[in-house]
């Protein structure tokens, strides 16, 4: 079945998506990701920075290798 993968970070709040109140867009060390907010204790600000716990979720498999072109 699936597995999951739990990570504590940094996340600074880039955007908000109007349409879905769980949906936003954060950078973490340099890299943005589209996330889903799962639980939120507090009210976050765009512009500001939260610790996170992030979790990902993959359903059969996932495949990481060592990126040859140097590219993020």
């Amino acid at each position: 079945m699936g597995d999951e993968l739990l990570v504590l970070l940094n996340a600074t709040i880039i955007s908000f998506n109007p349409d879905i109140e769980e949906e936003i867009i954060v950078k973490i060390n340099e890299i943005e990701a589209t996330c889903f907010i799962g639980y939120c204790p507090i009210k976050i600000s765009l512009g500001e920075s939260y610790p996170v716990e992030i979790s990902l979720f993959v359903i059969d498999s996932l495949d990481v290798s060592h990126n040859q072109m140097g590219r993020k």
